[in-house]
């Protein structure tokens, strides 16, 4: 699935390709923006409007 600039993560995965900051306050009820890049894991968080991430 192809997550656009600021939209929302829906489900668990993993990135295959890009990377974005993640605000995972949904998760972890911290705001702060995390980076993710390939490889790195995914639950329901927002992506920021700076890159947009493919997830599987």
């Amino acid at each position: 699935m192809l997550i656009s600039l600021g939209g929302r993560v829906p489900c668990d995965g993993t990135i295959e390709e890009g990377s974005s900051a993640l605000e995972e306050s949904p998760a972890t009820s911290v705001s702060i923006p995390v980076t993710r890049g390939p490889a790195s894991p995914l639950w329901p968080a927002r992506s920021t409007p700076t890159a947009r991430p493919a997830a599987a």
